[in-house]
């Protein structure tokens, strides 16, 4: 077992001792011989390793910091639970849970060969980025079937804390704008454009809202085979219950401004009409109210934040359109 206390060090200071619990772990697990232990260095919410045994298989032991530590009762089931519904999520081998003791709970799963598509983008001609958004937008879409008891925030991978999905956004919006005031995380000009949205009300589509939000949706987070099709979809440490539609509004607060995600609307299997597409830039405005709360903390890693605006870059043109969309006439 590792004795230093992770909660304040940095990946760099981490990686040393827990390359070596990854290697154990994995070599329990499988009973093969380890052959080499590479620290990722993608993400900065978990401590991730990818570990080669002698066989050729490829592992990735993914370690939650103390503060996240909860996740380990939602993410892997969450895995199950998708990879059974025939989403190309990572098949897992096992958890903290059940699997060999570790100061840190964790998460071992086969690796998905590929390249994040944050990254392939640069080489993929329109038709080929085509066909990857209508992959990404079906499996996308797919994920609605992963439903819940409860909405918002999920206790494990079947349950969410609140009963509806109204009071999780209610709530979600009236802390986050706490903290943005607190904090000065905005300008004056984004804060009263903020609050003119807010203003108007929660927009409700009338759709079932207990379905699989990922919360973690980024193209860092999509991997993409050889031959530019989706390979699988990575890292559900963040999902939540509620609106299938606000996995897109988290998406747009990543990645809005690029043209994929046009791309990937346009691609969407059902029509998304004009209180949809609102709904999208309201739920990107909601991922950052949501991260609004910690941003003037250091991640569970360690290391320190980037502006909000900077992490959620689409939450901007978000305010814009919803903001004039509200303006007195």
């Amino acid at each position: 077992m590792i004795s230093l206390d992770l909660r304040f060090k940095t990946l760099q200071a981490a990686s040393s001792a827990l390359s070596g619990e990854a290697s154990r772990i994995v070599s329990q697990m499988l009973g093969g011989k380890v052959d080499s232990v590479e620290i990722i260095r993608q993400g900065l919410m978990t401590f991730k390793f990818l570990v080669e045994l002698e066989s050729g298989q490829r592992v990735i032991v993914r370690f939650y910091p103390f503060r996240r530590a909860s996740v380990v009762n939602q993410e892997p089931d969450l895995l199950v639970r998708c990879h059974r519904a025939g989403i190309p999520v990572p098949r897992v081998i096992g958890d903290s849970r059940t699997g060999p003791s570790s100061e840190l709970a964790y998460v071992v799963y086969y690796m998905i060969d590929g390249t994040p598509l944050l990254e392939h983008l640069a080489s993929c001609n329109s038709g080929q980025q085509s066909l990857l958004a209508a992959d990404l937008a079906q499996q996308l879409f797919n994920l609605k079937t992963i439903e819940f008891e409860g909405c918002g925030e999920l206790s494990n991978g079947h349950k969410a804390l609140d009963s509806t999905w109204a009071m999780f956004v209610e709530n979600s919006i009236r802390d986050g704008i706490q903290a943005i005031q607190e904090h000065s995380l905005l300008d004056e000009i984004m804060v009263e454009k903020l609050q003119r949205i807010v203003d108007q009300g929660f927009l409700d589509p009338g759709q079932s809202m207990h379905s699989l939000v990922w919360g973690d949706i980024n193209f860092e987070n999509i991997i993409v085979d050889s031959n530019s099709r989706l390979a699988g979809l990575i890292d559900f440490e963040s999902c939540m219950s509620g609106d299938p539609l606000a996995t897109l509004g988290y998406c747009f607060a990543v990645h809005g401004t690029s043209s994929f995600f046009s791309t990937l609307l346009n691609a969407w299997p059902e029509p998304l009409g004009a209180n949809n597409k609102e709904l999208v830039y309201f739920y990107a405005i909601l991922r950052a109210l949501r991260l609004a709360r910690y941003a003037h903390l250091p991640l569970p890693t360690g290391y320190a934040r980037d502006p909000i605006t900077q992490i959620f870059p689409g939450m901007v043109p978000a305010l814009e359109q919803l903001s004039d969309s509200f303006l007195p006439s």
